[in-house]
């Protein structure tokens, strides 16, 4: 399976290489025909509280994540124009709230929505396309989490049957418990 893996900058890098096995090439490169793309939801690295927030730091931390997110999106479903997976990963924090970074959890939840939305369109294209949310910290690049959570979530998902099309997946160790 070739794997295309988007966003995230170190999260994304450490993600690849936790992923490498037998039957996955995983690149951060462009393949002209990868059979899955996983989307790493970027939120801004300096949360601030929305107060404190005025027009040029709200399009920073939201507008910006969001607007890059439906271009690796229309990426995905312009590469895998023959069916295929895509894999949208984010933390809980949008699900959950998060005191003080309003515009962080509003571009999670927003890429949830573009999830479920976006999934029923491409199902006729044979694209599955599904959100994963992960306890906070999780999606890091150092600490251990890629390696023992998501990565195999990441697998899992990919082998996962179609059904799972347009669902939220949390992988969370139950922090959540949220429907």
């Amino acid at each position: 399976m070739k794997l295309l893996i988007l966003g995230g900058a170190a999260v994304g890098d450490a993600l690849a290489r936790a992923l490498a096995a037998p039957g996955i090439a995983a690149t951060r490169d462009h393949d002209p025909a990868p059979d899955a793309v996983v989307i790493l939801v970027g939120t801004t690295p300096d949360p601030r509280p929305l107060a404190s927030m005025n027009e040029a730091d709200w399009s920073a931390s939201f507008d910006v994540p969001l607007r890059q997110l439906r271009l690796h999106l229309q990426d995905a479903g312009g590469l895998l124009a023959d069916g295929g997976r895509v894999l949208l990963l984010a933390s809980t924090g949008g699900m959950a709230g998060v005191a003080g970074d309003v515009a962080g959890c509003a571009v999670e939840e927003g890429a949830r929505a573009l999830a479920k939305s976006v999934a029923p369109a491409w199902q006729p294209r044979g694209i599955t396309l599904s959100f994963a949310a992960f306890a906070a910290g999780t999606l890091a690049a150092s600490g251990g989490g890629i390696e023992t959570v998501v990565a195999p979530a990441v697998r899992l998902l990919l082998a996962a049957p179609p059904a799972f099309s347009g669902s939220t997946v949390i992988a969370d160790g139950g922090a959540l418990l949220a429907p």
